[in-house]
């Protein structure tokens, strides 16, 4: 299972918000560490926009020794970030099918704090490739506003199925815990089963 963490790292999350989401980035690396049923099943990637552009942190391909530690600054390239996230899951959910391996409906956790500041052409690309994906059952996205900047409008726009969820209190450590735990339960179903998100309460919050 492909899990893509697109989080936004621009300067509007110096300080704690960016302290408590290396310190959630943190628990998830403990987490699949000492799960053997999620670091079998779960191949991370992670996707930053903000402090140098659009930057990949982590490839799919990548064995996870030790999490990375992210700073904040600069603008928020959004449709750039995604666009970036989605041709690295589609590599790699090609890289499945060359060898005939069954997988599991990809994830992209799509995180932000603020509005999309780059590219609009960029930004409406994106939310086509998203909106095609979830709609042909090939990609779940999970967005999270962080804070009431966050744009929950755009939110809304890469998420035809799920309604964009409001972190509480930056509980990031207790998001990553839920990711976690989703998909220890994913991993019990069948590839292309169906299976149901645990509750959010501990983390999230309707955004509306």
């Amino acid at each position: 299972m492909a899990l893509c963490l697109c989080l936004d790292t621009s300067g509007s999350m110096q300080g704690m918000p960016m302290l408590e989401l290396n310190r959630g980035i943190y628990t998830l690396y403990k987490n699949i560490y000492e799960n053997k049923i999620i670091r079998r099943l779960a191949e991370i990637a992670i996707v930053t926009f903000g402090d140098e552009g659009v930057s990949c942190c982590k490839e799919f391909d990548e064995k996870i020794l030790t999490p990375p530690v992210l700073n904040a600054g600069g603008m928020t390239p959004m449709g750039e970030a995604v666009n970036l996230a989605l041709d690295m899951i589609e590599a790699r959910v090609n890289a499945y099918n060359e060898v005939g391996c069954q997988y599991y409906t990809p994830w992209l956790v799509l995180m932000t704090d603020g509005c999309p500041n780059g590219s609009i052409i960029e930004l409406h690309r994106a939310i086509d490739r998203v909106n095609e994906l979830v709609n042909n059952n090939e990609l779940t996205i999970l967005p999270i506003a962080v804070g009431s900047g966050a744009d929950i409008e755009i939110l809304k726009k890469f998420s035809p199925n799920l309604i964009p969820m409001m972190l509480k209190d930056l509980n990031f450590a207790e998001l990553f815990d839920w990711v976690c735990e989703n998909i220890a339960n994913i991993a019990a179903s069948s590839p292309g089963g169906k299976y149901m998100l645990t509750d959010v309460s501990a983390w999230g919050e309707t955004s509306y």
